[in-house]
């Protein structure tokens, strides 16, 4: 089945054109979405669009959904942008670890997230009301999403005992990767193990103290955003041209990733399905009359004991997840806040990151931030009698979800044509790395090197001389939402459509649509030049972000500010605005330049401060840590 006949049948309405701009990348993805899945997106005139964005969606069974996203879960109608959320929500402070102070990501990462949350609420609710449950819609917001993205470090800032607490601006750009040959090539290394790590220094001639030293701030990047490697690896291997860093690679066992551009990006031959079929690969099972008697679209919804279990679409679903790392579990948390029931399975002895400080009783504050909702089950997967209990409980289960490599759930046969054969309607996610690209790129599909490959990096660090991403791990949180989402296409194609499913998602996939406008503009000939418009300020204490449109919209203000009209056109306009917000703090000023409806906030420096704050007392939870809440209001 092509991938834009999957959701043949469901509508969204809502005024699409009259979309504010600071609004329009959510929107504009949100269509992206519905154009490759087969959803039909009609205008409303007479619909009202603000700073928020009210929508229906309409189901196969013409049920209908009342839906809104707006920028602030507080109040809706207040402004905002991509760049004064990532502001709020501490996304530029984590960005900013590594690269020498506060700064946006420059790509609309939160936009994007925010159009799949957005989809994905529509789906869930969808498959609550057709099972009966007390779900009519839903609010979302990009301050729920961006919370949601920087979970797992807010609640390393937030433990009890031995909270981290790390500023923008802990390291600059060159002590971290990328690296840089001597011939000009900016490059990622990846290796899971540390063998080969110390096998390709060593080679290089650095002690196995400081190649030791390097390895433990190489796996920092993936918890903590940093990764400060000592002096002496960077100028070892920015000796050596790229061929010869390539070649010794190989003979270690350590990959090398070439950050690429979005034009190399863009000519890849897996380009065209994304563009056209998403970040997904759904491939429905045969309907064939046996299978579909097994599945009751009105699967019966267990005895629940509160209202808010019956506002949680998913109740009464079985999701198995067998994941390491980020991508999986963030897919197995969501599932669990929709109300699923996630069973987690965890090698004998339990995950290792259990096991990472800082800790929340006896757990890693930041493993059971993602993995707190779910039962978990140790067993062993390798040996016969492990993969005969995953068998059992796929048997009674509705997904499955694993991120292992390439071709490992073939060699334990936990492949899906083995678990559909005791589950012929299970749902069964493979978040991976490469998707299509599996075999052809020769290296790991993790976070850093598909930021590389896939010019991510390249958007995210403006063509700067030093290069490179981000350490936040962008792929990996919103590869892990999509991963989510997918898992609950399947589970409405099983529902309104009596079909089991296979459902592939990827890191590269995530990268893909995070960049698809601008890969649709450079293969139409126009590549696009723009980048998230925000104008940071200090203040007498703290940094204000601001979006502006246009500067006429200061003249308001003038007054306040001490400027002139004339002032507007000098090339040393933000000098003197600068200067002129030194007489305030940025606390004061937001509500300043709220009231004449420009986007700001005060930027949040230290993640210990967003549960300090009363706008987000709906968005978070104070156990031993903060926890964020589900970033859907089901009504």
């Amino acid at each position: 089945m092509e991938t834009d006949s999957f959701l043949e049948g469901c509508t969204i309405v809502g005024n699409f054109k009259k979309v504010p701009d600071h609004l329009r990348t959510v929107t504009d993805t949100l269509q992206f979405q519905c154009q490759a899945l087969g959803i039909q997106v009609e205008n409303n005139l007479d619909m009202d669009v603000g700073a928020h964005f009210p929508f229906q969606f309409i189901s196969p069974d013409s049920s209908i959904q009342e839906n809104q996203f707006s920028f602030w879960s507080d109040n809706p109608l207040r402004q905002g942008s991509e760049a004064v959320i990532q502001a709020a929500t501490g996304m530029m402070s984590v960005h900013g670890r590594s690269i020498g102070g506060i700064a946006p990501l420059n790509l609309p990462y939160l936009s994007t997230a925010s159009a799949v949350i957005t989809l994905l609420g529509c789906l869930a609710t969808a498959i609550g009301k057709k099972r009966g449950l007390d779900v009519s819609g839903f609010q979302s917001s990009m301050v729920s999403t961006g919370l949601l993205c920087v979970g797992q470090y807010l609640a390393g800032a937030t433990v009890e005992e031995g909270a981290e607490n790390i500023p923008p601006g802990t390291h600059d750009q060159p002590q971290r990767p990328p690296f840089r040959s001597a011939d000009g090539e900016v490059f990622e290394l990846e290796t899971l193990s540390p063998e080969p790590w110390r096998r390709f220094w060593a080679a290089l001639g650095i002690t196995q103290e400081d190649a030791g030293r390097g390895w433990q701030s190489f796996l920092q990047r993936y918890a903590k955003a940093t990764s400060a490697l000592p002096e002496s690896l960077m100028t070892a291997i920015s000796s050596h041209n790229f061929k010869n860093i390539v070649s010794l690679g190989e003979v270690t066992g350590v990959s090398v990733c070439r950050q690429r551009t979005l034009q190399d990006r863009a000519s890849d031959k897996d380009i065209p399905l994304l563009l056209t079929q998403g970040p997904w690969q759904l491939q429905p099972e045969s309907d064939h009359s046996e299978t579909a008697s097994r599945i009751d679209s009105t699967k019966p919804v267990p005895q629940l004991q509160s209202t808010s279990d019956r506002q949680r679409p998913l109740t009464g679903f079985t999701v198995i997840e067998s994941c390491r790392r980020i991508q999986g579990p963030i897919a197995g948390h969501l599932l669990a806040l929709l109300g699923a029931r996630v069973i987690r399975i965890e090698p004998p002895g339990g995950d290792p990151l259990r096991g990472m400080p800082p800790f929340a009783g006896d757990c890693s504050a930041r493993f059971d931030a993602l993995n707190h909702l779910k039962e978990v089950r140790e067993i062993d997967i390798k040996s016969p009698e492990g993969r005969a209990e995953v068998m059992s409980l796929v048997s009674e289960a509705d997904v499955f979800i694993h991120n292992w490599a390439p071709g490992k759930a073939e060699q334990l046969q936990l492949d899906h044509e083995h678990l559909k054969s005791v589950n012929p309607d299970i749902v069964y996610t493979y978040a991976g790395g490469w998707g299509i690209m599996d075999g052809v790129v020769q290296c790991p599909g993790t976070d850093f090197t598909v930021q590389a490959y896939s010019g991510v990096a390249e958007l995210i660090s403006g063509k700067k001389a030093d290069g490179g991403g981000t350490l936040f791990t962008a792929l990996d949180v919103l590869g892990g939402i999509i991963a989510a989402q997918g898992s609950v296409l399947g589970l409405f194609r099983k529902i309104f459509h009596r079909q089991g499913c296979r459902v592939d998602t990827s890191l590269l996939g995530g990268a893909a649509l995070l960049t698809h406008s601008h890969l649709q503009a450079i293969r139409s000939h126009n590549p696009r030049k723009d980048s998230i418009q925000v104008s940071l300020f200090r203040t007498c204490r703290g940094h204000l972000a601001l979006s502006l449109n246009q500067l006429k919209d200061l003249i308001p203000l003038l007054a306040e500010l001490a400027l002139t009209e004339q002032d507007l056109d000098q090339s040393n306009l933000n000098q003197k605005l600068e200067s002129a917000l030194q007489t305030r703090t940025a606390q004061e000023w937001v509500p300043i330049f709220e009231k004449i409806g420009i986007p700001c906030s005060e930027v949040v420096e230290s993640l210990s401060e967003l549960p300090e704050q009363e706008r987000f007392k709906s968005n978070l939870e104070r156990l031993t840590y903060s926890r964020v809440a589900t970033p859907w209001r089901f009504a």
